[in-house]
């Protein structure tokens, strides 16, 4: 399945892209969301190849995921691979300069099941694709929202 939305965020590419790549700005946001967001290794810059786990509440759980960082061209995208139970996941990051001062930030998420139970669930999934949409963008919208008001900040 795959999930391709946008969100507009008032800033220009370049930093938007230093702050998607912030990794302590990334923890923060993600416990602000009942998520917890950390690196393995520790390490705290973001390059190709660089490992990350994750903890994310989903229908009363926490889920692990765990992620890698596949590409990074700044300041126009970053992506990501990883797996969670029995998905496999790719999320494409793409930002899109509007002017000096707007940027449209593209989410492409794609889930494969790797198992069959995994199958079942995202057919389930699937019937209730427009909701998963609305959330998904809705989720995205937030993430737009905090980054602009980091950059607003200038933290």
């Amino acid at each position: 399945m795959r999930l391709v939305e946008s969100a507009d965020i008032e800033a220009g590419a370049q930093a938007v892209y230093a702050r998607l790549t912030d990794v302590a700005l990334g923890e923060r946001i993600a416990a602000d969301r009942g998520a917890r967001l950390f690196r393995p290794d520790g390490g705290r810059t973001l390059t190709v190849g660089s490992d990350w786990q994750a903890e994310v509440p989903y229908r009363g759980r926490m889920r692990t995921l765990h992620s890698h960082v596949t590409a990074l061209d700044p300041p126009q995208k970053i992506a990501l691979a990883g797996e969670s139970g029995g998905f496999a996941f790719t999320l494409s990051l793409t930002l899109a300069p509007l002017s000096r001062q707007a940027t449209r930030l593209w989410s492409d998420l794609e889930v494969r099941p790797r198992t069959l139970s995994a199958r079942i669930l995202l057919q389930t999934l699937k019937l209730g694709r427009g909701r998963l949409r609305a959330r998904y963008a809705q989720r995205l919208a937030h993430l737009a929202q905090a980054l602009q008001d980091q950059i607003a900040m200038g933290g």
